[in-house]
């Protein structure tokens, strides 16, 4: 009787541990990480979760072509490459480089992607491919390079017609929206694609699109808009703050580039930024965007940007076609296409610029949006008509009839 006790005691025993070690191996589903953009991953692309995870160490490298140019401010170099760096605290600067090597945080370098880049042949203005993503690179201080903010073309209450300088409709379409010119066709505001633009500039190399703007075409952008010194916005009877506390770009009249919110307390009345008027020189080409993605080289939480920016973000979980502008630590203007097909999530989008060697990047209007017209003819095409857009006049290197100072 003992022996049969002692037995199924044993028995009773082993049943447990084996138990333990079951569950132990086989978590329950709510145990198991959730990724919140379960939508397709653009091939070549190692899957992870957005989940914050421990990141992993990868001491891979990946080279670029790139020609330089006599003219060009920053620093010239064959090659630029991507690195690997430890990992720094998220409240430190990275220290701005001399030379366009560009470093990259352990869990930045993810894309698995080399960036390739075509023979420039305009004057401070690279293009090239990173996979299936468009990147342009452009020196705004060099002499033959312009940025310029474009609006479509229209009425404004006077019945002129011309390139809005309104991002408003008139009151005489809807009363009391604007106090400024407002700018209309039909009943609604004024809407073009980006090549329209740009066939309207001579020297035009690129144009892509800019801020987001009303999707019933009821206004055109939505935050900071400055053309050639003169800000456009502001003039509706807007209480809400957008143009100081959504993210902006600002391109200076010398090509000195700014990109953040406007802190209200440099306002010289903080409590009507409605009313400011921009230093024509530092603002003299401004865009808005939503939200800001990287800043002193490191990716931002981007749910508590949006909510501080605009209180929602523009498809934050969804793998969408976006587009992005940033600043390097040397000043160079990037712009990233992210076509539809290869759609990122925000925070993939804000890794992909810090892996391009962005010091500072916003997002801008993307989905339906998101266009790119380069030399001519359209590299990402959408049929979507836009309320704002942005070009870049260059001249020809051949037309200059200058040596790019390429070393073979």
């Amino acid at each position: 009787m003992v022996s049969i006790f002692i037995s199924i005691f044993a028995i009773a025993i082993v049943l447990i541990f084996t138990s333990q070690a079951i569950s132990h191996q086989s978590p329950i589903a709510s145990e198991l990480p959730h990724n919140p953009t379960s939508g397709q991953i653009p091939t070549g692309i190692a899957q992870h979760s957005d989940t914050p995870t421990k990141p992993i160490r990868d001491t891979s490298t990946a080279t670029i072509e790139m020609l330089p140019s006599r003219t060009s401010t920053i620093p010239a170099t064959k090659s630029i490459t991507l690195t690997s760096m430890p990992t720094a605290s998220p409240t430190s600067t990275p220290d701005p480089t001399q030379t366009a090597t560009i470093s990259a945080t352990p869990d930045i370098v993810w894309s698995g992607y080399n960036e390739i880049c075509d023979p420039m042949i305009y004057e401070g203005i690279l293009r090239c491919m990173k996979g299936p993503y468009h990147v342009i690179r452009v020196d705004p201080k060099n002499p033959h390079v312009h940025f310029e903010v474009v609006l479509p073309m229209g009425y404004d209450r006077y019945g002129n017609y011309g390139e809005c300088l309104d991002v408003q409709l008139p009151d005489s379409v809807q009363p009391g929206e604007s106090t400024g010119p407002g700018c209309f066709l039909g009943y609604s505001y004024p809407a073009e694609r980006v090549g329209q633009m740009a066939s309207r500039y001579p020297g035009t190399v690129i144009a892509f699109n800019g801020d987001f703007f009303s999707p019933s075409y009821s206004f055109g952008a939505m935050g900071l808009t400055v053309k050639n010194g003169q800000r456009l916005d502001g003039n509706e009877n807007d209480r809400q703050g957008r143009e100081v506390r959504r993210s902006s770009l600002s391109i200076s009249i010398d090509g000195d580039v700014r990109i953040g919110p406007i802190p209200r307390e440099q306002l010289p009345n903080p409590d009507e930024p409605w009313n400011w008027i921009p230093d024509p020189e530092a603002f003299y080409s401004t865009i808005g965007g939503l939200p800001m993605m990287v800043k002193d080289g490191y990716p931002l939480d981007l749910h508590e940007q949006c909510m501080q920016e605009q209180g929602w973000c523009p498809d934050q979980y969804y793998p969408r076609a976006r587009t992005a502008i940033g600043k390097s630590f040397t000043g160079e203007v990037i712009i990233v296409i992210v076509p539809e097909e290869s759609g990122l999530t925000i925070e993939r989008l804000a890794h992909l610029m810090v892996e391009l060697g962005s010091e500072e990047a916003i997002n801008l209007d993307g989905g339906g949006s998101s266009q790119l017209w380069y030399n001519g003819s359209y590299l990402h095409y959408s049929s979507r008509s836009i309320a704002e857009g942005v070009i870049v006049i260059s001249e020809l290197i051949d037309k200059i009839g200058e040596d790019p100072g390429i070393d073979h």
